[in-house]
């Protein structure tokens, strides 16, 4: 995680945390950014809802080690919620 936040860092040209030895904080430019950006996700949120993201048909792609531990949870979610499938 800490070489992309230090990826995105380098390509926005600016820091977005201060190290310190306790954990980071946001420098002015990281508060600003994540407001934008938390602007963004809301956006699409909204979208999603106005507009419809609902599938008739989810579809996944996930490695065998994930799908054998994810399935079973999908499907006991099934039924316990027929409503919402």
């Amino acid at each position: 995680m800490s070489r992309q936040i230090a990826g995105l860092e380098s390509q926005l040209g600016y820091a977005l945390f201060l190290r310190q030895a306790r954990g980071l904080r946001l420098t002015e430019e990281g508060r600003e950014w994540a407001l934008r950006v938390q602007q963004v996700f809301g956006l699409i949120n909204e979208a999603m809802e106005q507009i419809g993201g609902r599938r008739e048909v989810l579809q996944l792609k996930a490695s065998t080690c994930v799908m054998r531990w994810l399935l079973p949870r999908v499907l006991q979610w099934q039924r316990e919620r027929p409503d919402r499938t």
